[in-house]
């Protein structure tokens, strides 16, 4: 019995986008042959940070998505959720990699941002009242 069925849908796609992040990094790791830091190189700077960058945020988020789902939250709520955060997380990821001062940069941000919010004040709300 899946007991948060929407947060595992979208950790599924998570998991699924983090594989060729990773993948990108190792395979042009052993092309330029930088096996630890960035060797000084831009374009694995960008995909380290990329990478990182997702593993710095997407937890957290799936995290909060998954206590709304454990406190009760309607899946109108959970998806639009996990779809914002879901386009947000792989916006940023490419504008990291393609064009790092775009535009799209903060308007991803943004995004997490306000799943971040939005999810810690529906919590805070559902805490305090007891009611969701």
């Amino acid at each position: 019995m899946n007991i948060v069925p929407v947060t595992g849908l979208y950790a599924a796609l998570f998991a699924l986008i983090l594989i060729p992040l990773t993948i990108r990094v190792g395979l042009y790791r052993d092309k330029i042959k930088v096996y630890a830091g960035d060797g000084g190189d831009e374009t694995l700077t960008r995909r380290i940070r990329g990478h990182a960058n997702f593993l710095e945020y997407v937890p957290f988020g799936l995290l909060l998505i998954a206590l709304l789902e454990l406190t009760g939250a309607s899946g109108l709520i959970l998806h639009g959720l996990g779809v914002l955060f879901l386009v947000s997380r792989v916006m940023h990821y490419f504008t990291l990699i393609v064009s790092p001062l775009a535009v799209t940069r903060q308007i991803s941000m943004l995004g997490t941002i306000a799943v971040f919010l939005m999810s810690g004040g529906l919590l805070i709300y559902f805490n305090l009242s007891g009611t969701f």
